[in-house]
């Protein structure tokens, strides 16, 4: 009688949990909404005093003659005539999909030119941002146009790959299953490199979130994940939570981590994960995606190889499925890499392809957005964090870390949970 009370009152708990987690949802799409109306009737007023002005400035213009537009042309073409002609400092360059640079305009006298706009030839392959950018989209080449002020024209050729710290293999077939397994905290010595052991023996491919206070020790490891085709992610030097940190804070939890992990793969990471899973105002106004989960293992909780095996054939047992879910795991934890060799066998077996995040989302067709939030990428739904995550998965399963925050243990180790 004792057990099952307990257990009622731990269904309550969830289900409290639940209803309270939907109305932070509903009331943050209410201030969604209230400020996008905001936006959009300020945008109104500044668009309707910005035509007032040009009207008021039209008309106290004097019109000039035909003869003294005549001459203005004929001085503005011996001017672009005689002016030294304009380069990129890179007339040809190679992006990785996902990246964005700001090229260098530079005239005859090698003197740096700021006011130009930049137009690309080919938008599907790459494309121009509002901080006149070149950002790669996908595979392919195409020419970017720079116009400066005064008229001057220059082109570079721009050579788009996949690889870019997110290795994106073309043999997998995206209408076939696929689940991206997530790890955390490490790298862990033999515990990684059992992991790998296991995901390479079925095909598989992971991303590693580690913390910088952990690649400082085995920088061998992050190689090897590296060099083995997974995916090396950030996850914050100190596993520090955001509300406890300022911005700047958290700007530097965040950059010596992408620094540390280019100096051993000679690539920045491209994804990070907020530690707690608790998104800081730097993380969501940062260049990363932020990428969460829609199945926690509970592996940091258990401590215990069946459970966390049990958390994702639970999931089939009870009639969902896997497919396009972001699972969470830790390779700090002992008892995950007997766990995963289980996983990965029974994941094989029903047919599933074990992918990276970024895998994941390339073949749903989708291109994270630095500052957003993603835990999952199911076919032919929202992605973003920001919407219920009334899924079709396992809901005993699907547990974010945030209700298990007074739970978790701040220890030595950096607070081993997620």
């Amino acid at each position: 009688m004792v057990i099952v009370m307990a257990n009622l009152e731990e269904r309550a708990r969830d289900e409290r949990y639940r209803q309270r987690r939907r109305e932070r949802l509903r009331k943050k799409r209410e201030r969604e909404r209230r400020r996008r109306k905001i936006m959009l009737v300020l945008t109104a007023v500044v668009l309707v005093l910005v035509i007032v002005l040009l009207v008021k400035l039209l008309s106290s213009c004097k019109v000039k003659t035909g003869e003294e537009a005549d001459v203005n042309a004929t001085q503005a073409t011996e001017e672009m005539t005689q002016a030294s002609p304009v380069r990129f400092v890179e007339s040809a360059m190679e992006l990785a999909i996902g990246k964005a640079v700001k090229p260098m305009i530079q005239d005859g006298n090698n003197q740096e030119i700021s006011d130009f706009v930049l137009q690309s030839q080919d938008e599907s392959i790459v494309k121009v941002n509002e901080n006149n950018e070149i950002v790669a989209k996908k595979a392919g080449d195409a020419t970017v146009i720079c116009t400066t002020a005064d008229g001057r024209t220059a082109e570079c050729h721009v050579h788009v790959i996949q690889m870019s710290g997110k290795k994106i293999r073309t043999d997998l077939d995206p209408e076939k299953p696929m689940v991206a397994l997530t790890f955390d905290d490490g790298p862990n010595g033999s515990n990684t490199t059992s992991i790998l052991d296991s995901l390479n023996k079925h095909n598989g491919r992971a991303t590693f979130f580690m913390a910088g206070y952990k690649i400082s020790d085995q920088p061998d490891i992050v190689r090897m994940v590296f060099e083995q085709g997974h995916e090396v992610a950030n996850h914050s030097r100190d596993h520090l939570y955001a509300n406890d940190l300022t911005e700047s804070q958290q700007e530097e939890q965040m950059e010596s981590v992408n620094q540390q992990i280019k100096s051993i793969t000679g690539e920045e990471p491209t994804l990070f994960r907020c530690p707690g899973g608790i998104e800081g105002e730097y993380y969501q106004k940062s260049k990363m995606p932020l990428i969460s989960w829609s199945i926690d293992t509970l592996d940091w909780k258990t401590k215990n190889t069946q459970s966390t095996y049990n958390a994702i054939t639970k999931v089939f047992e009870k009639g969902f499925n896997l497919d396009g879910d972001i699972v969470l795991m830790h390779d700090l934890q002992d008892s995950t890499p007997d766990a995963v060799e289980l996983i990965c066998k029974y994941l094989d077996e029903k047919g599933y392809q074990m992918v990276t995040v970024s895998e994941l989302a390339h073949y749903r067709g989708v291109e994270m957005q630095g500052g957003q939030i993603y835990n999952h990428f199911y076919k032919d739904e929202p992605v973003s964090d920001n919407s219920d995550d009334d899924s079709n998965n396992d809901s005993e399963t699907f547990t974010q870390t945030e209700q298990n925050n007074d739970e978790e243990e701040n220890s030595a180790e950096n607070q081993e949970e997620d």
